[in-house]
């Protein structure tokens, strides 16, 4: 991959969208995906500020974060971001938090906020389409805050989202061809990978389930280094060895997600950058070795293309977005930062697929979520969730993988 840092665009003409961000628009143009492609949160502030105060801070991230005034238009099928929206700012009182997260236009502005006081603290809630916005972003925006809200000046503008159209339209045609190669050769199997059949019955209308465990960090490090892994390829390899159990078939498909911040440095840039990898994985029974080998090899060489438009293999392989794996850090959980503290947490909204796996290293223990539809059932996903700790244990003390 080329080293490519010329900015072919600014925030005064209109950006064409990614590839991140054309699958984005083209999966909620397809498919009714309502409030699942938002990313909203709330930020309760412990140091007194008021509203107008927090107000007037948020005004200053638009000229920090200009992609917060994105929206998208459409010239002749040509999708582009222009940088003119004005973000709408509201105050208002703890019951309008319940009717804050709804669906965005993507021809309107693409970042919303409440203000809300309840006479002990003040609460700012804020809402990103994904368009704009991922996971990774949340800490980077909370960290401008709380600099603007201690005084510090905005002396710059992230021009992450110019940066990273310029160096995808820098990749020749060499990666591309190799990229198809691999993603061809394997999804060759497609067919032969069986999805998860839903529960017969759903028991409730909870969608999230979450569950904490703690392993030792030394055991876990030592299998790491012994077999030449990452925390990233181990979670995957053992989501993919229990989705295959429940599957029923040693031939999985699920899509890895990324933060596809790696080709260029984006570490300090808010915009909508992750990546969805198809993964396909053979789990039939081996020895540790092997299966690892084999397993981190494929995540690899999958992450090495990530730049391949995954909306192309989703034409010609009929994938979809259904099953979603993700390794990260915990990105909703307190903060303190110096002398300033806030709480953190997000809102409710819709899922994305029909069962999302998320695994969170939280520094001291790990953290499940999964974000389920109406597909799977609370048993199902609490059993899921309690077969991928005991097959993880399990290969610390055994030497096959049963």
């Amino acid at each position: 991959l080329p080293e490519y840092d010329v900015i072919g665009y600014t925030f005064d003409e209109a950006c064409p969208l990614c590839e991140s961000q054309l699958n984005v628009y083209l999966d909620e143009n397809v498919n009714p995906m309502g409030t699942a492609y938002n990313n909203p949160f709330k930020i309760t502030f412990k140091e007194g500020y008021s509203v107008g105060e927090i107000k007037n801070a948020v005004i200053k991230l638009f000229d920090a974060f200009p992609v917060l005034k994105a929206r998208v238009v459409d010239d002749g099928g040509i999708l582009s971001f222009v940088f003119d929206a004005n973000p709408e700012i509201n105050e208002g009182l703890p019951s309008d938090v319940d009717s804050f997260v709804r669906a965005f236009e993507s021809d309107r502005c693409l970042s919303r906020f409440l203000i809300v006081e309840d006479g002990v603290s003040v609460t700012l809630c804020a809402d990103f389409h994904h368009l704009i916005f991922d996971g990774t972003s949340v800490g980077i925006l909370l960290n401008k805050l709380n600099s603007i809200l201690k005084g510090d000046n905005v002396d710059f503008a992230d021009n992450g989202v110019l940066r990273q159209i310029s160096f995808e339209e820098s990749l020749d045609s060499s990666y591309a061809g190799d990229a198809k190669g691999f993603f061809d050769k394997m999804l060759a199997d497609r067919e032969e990978a069986y999805d998860l059949l839903p529960s017969p019955t759903a028991e409730d209308d909870e969608s999230e389930f979450i569950d904490t465990f703690d392993i030792d960090a030394e055991t876990l490090n030592s299998f790491m280094q012994g077999h030449s892994l990452t925390h990233n390829q181990l979670f995957a390899s053992i989501f993919a060895y229990t989705l295959s159990r429940f599957a029923g078939s040693d031939k999985v498909l699920f899509n890895l997600i990324e933060d596809g911040r790696g080709h260029i440095d984006l570490s300090e840039s808010v915009g909508m950058f992750v990546k969805t990898l198809p993964v396909l994985m053979d789990c039939k029974n081996q020895d540790i070795d092997s299966f690892f080998k084999y397993s981190s090899g494929l995540i690899n060489s999958v992450m090495k293309y990530d730049l391949y438009p995954f909306r192309v293999l989703a034409n010609e392989y009929d994938l979809n977005s259904n099953m979603l794996f993700q390794y990260s850090h915990n990105l909703f959980s307190n903060a303190v930062n110096n002398d300033f503290s806030y709480e953190v947490c997000e809102l409710s909204h819709d899922p994305v697929g029909d069962l999302s796996f998320f695994i969170f290293n939280n520094g001291e223990g790990f953290t499940i979520r999964i974000l389920h539809s109406k597909r799977y059932s609370k048993s199902f996903v609490e059993r899921f969730a309690e077969s991928f700790k005991l097959i993880l244990y399990g290969i610390m003390d055994v030497n096959e993988l049963k």
